[in-house]
């Protein structure tokens, strides 16, 4: 059977923590037709989990991480519960069942593309660069948090529907004056922004269920679905931001429906 390491590290790294003797787990994925059967170790707080598992290639290799993540953070967590320690688990290397060893990072290229509203490049020394929107995130700190949870959400496995749902959530707070109604607060995002109701439904729908405690698995397109409407709609409120909180031109920002 192939056998499949991925590895990481428990941080910060002033805490050593030692958890030898974690159960092994046995797991069948449906989707993948695997079947798996895993060993967590944490030795002066570096992370290994071990898969011997019936068929390997590179497609399978998200659910490996998936479910790697899962085990190695439950371990760290009930160990956490006990200690009151603030700890997390971050995998930074795949060792595959042929030797070769690759170095991992949390990344979703794809949502470069929908960020317009400024550019960090060097060259760029006019007013859409990395320092007035720094200055522009920092002013606002519920901007600052609604902008960590739509990072966190590429970082950390199962936290991508919620954080996503209350990024949203945030900008329409941000949006909306103390007294007023969500309904209308939700009905100034949409005309500020050029969004229909049902382009944001996915994002909101798709969020409700985890944020009340449910956690029945929600399907990869969708997932990748919500990332992206969001990364689209913080977009677009970053340059709402930019411009004197006026509302967008719907010549340079065409309604999202959908």
């Amino acid at each position: 059977m192939p056998i499949v390491h991925v590895k990481g590290k428990v941080l910060p790294a002033i805490m050593v923590v030692n958890l030898q003797g974690v159960p092994s787990v046995h797991w069948e994925e449906i989707n993948t037709g695997q079947v798996m059967d895993i060993t967590t170790r944490i030795v002066n707080s570096s992370v290994d989990v071990e898969f011997q598992v019936n068929h390997y290639n590179d497609n399978n290799l998200g659910e490996l991480l998936r479910r790697a993540w899962d085990l190695a953070q439950s371990a760290v967590d009930i160990y956490c519960f006990t200690s009151g320690d603030g700890l997390t688990v971050y995998l930074d290397t795949v060792v595959h069942d042929n030797g070769n060893v690759v170095s991992l990072l949390p990344k979703a290229p794809s949502l470069a593309a929908y960020c317009t509203a400024f550019d960090i490049s060097p060259q760029n020394t006019g007013a859409n660069n990395y320092d007035a929107m720094y200055r522009l995130v920092i002013s606002e700190p519920p901007l600052m948090m609604a902008l960590n949870d739509l990072i966190v959400s590429i970082t950390l496995p199962h936290h991508a529907a919620v954080n996503c749902g209350r990024a949203i959530d945030g900008i329409r707070v941000m949006m909306t004056s103390i007294g007023l109604k969500r309904s209308q607060g939700w009905l100034i995002l949409r005309q500020s922004l050029n969004v229909d109701e049902a382009y944001l439904s996915l994002i909101t729908d798709t969020s409700t269920a985890p944020r009340h405690g449910d956690r029945t698995f929600i399907p990869g397109t969708i997932v990748t679905e919500v990332a992206d409407r969001s990364w689209i709609v913080m977009n677009r409120f970053l340059e709402f931001r930019k411009r004197g909180n006026q509302p967008l031109p719907l010549a340079e920002f065409p309604l999202l429906a959908g």
